[in-house]
This record gives C-alpha cells, structure tokens and sequence, in this order.
C-alpha cells in the first residue's frame, strides 16, 4: 500500500512516550506524532486525547521509507467521517470473509495491497466480482450473497472531481469550494488535486439527484473563486 502527504489513514495507537505517539497505520505501516500535532492549543495530557489501542483518524505529513509523520488535529470533520465509515465497511467484509472460514485480516490487507482500496471498499457492495482474485472459487458465491445482503440495505453513490488553482492562495480557494458541499455528503482527497464526494442512503435515485447538486453548487462556486473544476470519468461515477 502507498502513502502520500495529505492522505487521510486509519491508524491504532501503539504506545504513549512523553511528547510522542507512536501508531500503526493502516495494519502496515508504522507512524508518529508529536504532541502539537494530536490538538491546537495547549495540551495537559496526551491520554486525553489518545490512548493505547484507540483508533484514530490521521493525516499523512511527511512520508519516510520506514514510517510516516502524522497528525490529527488537521483532519477535517467530514474528513474524519468518511474515513471511519470506510473503517466499518471494511470490518463488515472482514466479518464477511471469516463467517466463510477465511482468514479476514489476511484478504482484506492483499487488497489495500493491490487496488485502490478506497474505491474498492465503496463498489464491492455493487459488484461482489470484484472479491473474485482474492477469494478460493468454491466460497466465491457464499461470500458474494452475503455481500449483495448487506448492500441492499445501504446504497453507496460516488463522484469524483479534480481542483485547481495556480493563483497564491489556491489552497483556501479550494478549501473554500470543497466547504459548499451539501451536508448530507462527504469529500474525501484521492491525491494528485482529485478528490471523492460520497453519498448514503437507501435510494439511489435521492443519492444521484444529491449528487448532481453538490456537484453544480461546487463548479459554481469554482468559478466565481477563479478555481479549476472538472469531474473524473470511470469508476468512481
């Protein structure tokens, strides 16, 4: 699995030691922070805020070949959202896999491995094909009801966009079109200037007609802040 500076990670605090903590990102990667980085302002005890065993939300800052620098006071809200609800659907298909005597934990680290495995986590539900080179073919179809089982109870719809602005202050341009998202959804950044808007709920045609307003309110608003907006083809739509 690769990381990048911005990356939005899932990580468990492994030890506490004066100023630091020190996580594991990801089930893979080790990481660190330090105590200005867990929260603004000052900080009394770092246990009030993470503990041993707590899983967190982070962001990349710096990535080294054998660990990466993180923060928690930088993720955004929705940021922190999102990256929880990819959490759960990535243990309910963990749950999935050992209920059909697999080894969960094993498959579910070959395809952050070998996809992208944001995406991978929203269209499993919808295409339980996917799940084919990763499982032995005589429990394909076991796992692939239970799949299709539990996404018929939540619909998941996403759309993927691309920002950019050369001016100096860009970055708050950006941030600035992003905030006019509709609440009902949430923005995660997929690298390179691109980033997912997220929808759930259970009909599909609400999920696209929000969807089409989100993303009319953020081209609107791109072009009155002089911010480049685009929408991705492929998967993510």
């Amino acid at each position: 699995m690769k990381f990048e500076e911005g990356d939005v990670v899932l990580c468990k605090v492994v030890r506490i030691e004066e100023a630091s903590v020190f996580l594991e990102v990801e089930g893979e990667m080790k990481g660190s922070m330090f105590m200005p980085e867990v929260a603004a302002g000052r900080i009394r005890n770092l246990r009030d805020y993470v503990s041993p065993g707590r899983v967190v939300v982070c962001k990349v800052l710096r990535v080294y070949p054998d660990h990466l620098e993180l923060s928690l006071r930088r993720v955004t809200a929705k940021e922190r959202e999102a990256a929880l609800e990819r959490y759960k659907r990535e243990k309910r298909l963990e749950k999935i896999l050992e209920l059909a005597g697999l080894d969960g934990k094993k498959i579910i680290r070959e395809i952050k491995n070998q996809t992208d495995f944001e995406e991978f986590f929203d269209e499993v539900w919808s295409n339980p094909e996917l799940l084919k080179k990763f499982v032995p073919k005589e429990k394909f179809e076991q796992i692939a009801n239970s799949v299709q089982q539990k996404a018929e109870k939540e619909k998941i719809l996403r759309r993927k966009v691309k920002l950019s602005c050369s001016a100096e202050d860009g970055v708050e341009r950006i941030r600035a079109v992003l905030a006019t998202a509709q609440d009902k959804t949430t923005i995660t950044y997929a690298g390179s200037g691109t980033f997912f808007i997220t929808a759930k709920g259970e009909s599909l045609k609400e999920l696209d007609h929000l969807l089409e307003r989100t993303l009319e309110e953020l081209r609107k608003t791109a072009s009155k802040r002089d911010v480049s907006f685009e929408i991705v083809k492929g998967k993510a739509n």
